[in-house]
């Protein structure tokens, strides 16, 4: 077939994201930029891209991770595999038995492949799983965790039908919103004084969830090269005071990224719950732009369960009547057998 594969320069950016632009599945999280910010935490990342008869037919980030005084590492496809044609298990053995030779060389113990590619959409399974495990378990990979679960809004449809998908609490919040005269501000370049708002919000709703946030400068890092590259931040006041933040990617699939709701709305006097309102002010801001797909960004699966920690988290999210996806697994392999065991244990409790 006359495949290729060749280190890619990240000057080129317009190439890059050419590519990521004409794959399966495009997403904020395999741009240039917000690969190469993982660095911030240490990690070594290289690009590669593969040809097909010179034309550029996908791409892929290898990531290598090393603890104190490398005792333990991992080399990693943590962002997925860009894609313009449908996957094959000549063009996937190609690239994984780069990525095993590449992950060799950098005396790494362990390996990991998330492709982030839907498993499952809307009830309907899709043919990534099985080429992919035909190929992952021929190369000595097996799955080390079931693929994360979100709900994608389906932006083609009219306000109409997406209002009527949603459930009556759904509706009823964003009628409230709208008939309350709320402030909204959209914000698509990066303002240092609008983000560290962000940041307060969302580190004090940390606290109060009991959540890890991240660091101040690191969230700032992150948002600004986010919104560098099409994100936009929506701002909710209710008499002069902020009560929601909220920040959607646009690259590819559009997706929430982070939200940031402050409690104090409650003793706004006839001040709404601002967070449905939040999501559909996305939604109407992303259909104006031409986009088709919004992902809600992940929950526990595809119908609510009471008992579940993140019960209204998950409640809130399916009250849109999204489509759920569940994405593929990601697999694994031990380099080293012994200190590759020792982390698959250390980190998934397997061996």
């Amino acid at each position: 077939m006359g495949y290729s594969i060749e280190p890619f320069d990240i000057n080129d950016k317009e190439r890059w994201n050419r590519l990521l632009s004409a794959s399966l599945y495009p997403s904020y999280r395999q741009t240039i930029d917000v690969e190469y910010l993982t660095m911030e935490k240490g990690r070594e990342i290289a690009t590669f891209i593969v040809k097909q008869d010179s034309v550029d037919i996908a791409g892929v980030h290898y990531s290598i991770k090393r603890s104190k005084f490398n005792l333990l590492s991992t080399a990693d496809i943590l962002s997925g595999i860009l894609l313009t044609v449908e996957p094959t298990e000549e063009l996937l053995t190609m690239l994984i038995n780069h990525f095993i030779s590449y992950a060799k060389s950098k005396g790494v113990a362990y390996m990991r492949i998330s492709p982030w590619l839907p498993m499952i959409v809307d009830g309907v399974t899709t043919p990534y799983e099985s080429v992919f495990n035909r190929v992952l378990f021929n190369k000595g990979f097996n799955k080390i965790n079931e693929g994360r679960h979100t709900y994608w809004i389906d932006l083609t449809l009219s306000q109409e039908e997406l209002l009527k998908r949603m459930n009556t609490q759904t509706r009823r919040n964003i009628n409230k919103a709208l008939k309350a005269n709320l402030k909204v501000e959209v914000i698509e370049s990066f303002s240092v004084e609008e983000v560290k708002l962000f940041y307060r919000l969302y580190h004090q709703l940390g606290e109060i969830k009991a959540f890890d946030t991240l660091t101040e400068d690191y969230f700032l890092k992150s948002l600004e090269v986010l919104m560098n590259n099409g994100a936009t931040l929506f701002i909710i006041k209710c008499q002069n005071v902020v009560i929601n933040v909220g920040l959607t990617t646009t690259f590819g699939i559009a997706s929430y990224y982070h939200g940031a709701l402050n409690h104090d709305y409650k003793s706004i006097k006839d001040c709404p719950a601002p967070g449905q309102y939040m999501q559909w002010l996305m939604i109407n801001h992303l259909k104006e732009r031409g986009h088709s797909l919004f992902d809600m960004a992940f929950c526990p699966g595809p119908i609510p369960i009471a008992s579940h920690p993140n019960y209204n988290m998950w409640r809130f999210k399916h009250g849109f009547g999204g489509m759920h996806v569940q994405f593929l697994p990601t697999y694994g392999k031990a380099i080293k057998p012994l200190m590759g065991q020792v982390f698959k244990f250390i980190r998934y409790k397997k061996l």
